[in-house]
């Protein structure tokens, strides 16, 4: 799932390089994280959740 993963801007879509994002995974599915040295971060109790609703 992380293999095509993005980090974006909840708020208008923006790329993210670097802290608090929304992390696009495989269509349909997103994650909270963040981006810290170029690198994605995602909790260990980070939900996954279908951006679809």
């Amino acid at each position: 799932m992380l293999r095509e993963a993005t980090a974006v801007d909840a708020r208008d879509c923006s790329s993210i390089s670097e802290g608090e994002a929304t992390i696009d995974l495989i269509y349909p599915y997103s994650v909270p994280g963040e981006v810290r040295d170029g690198e994605i971060i995602i909790k260990d109790d980070a939900v996954i959740y279908n951006c679809e609703g």
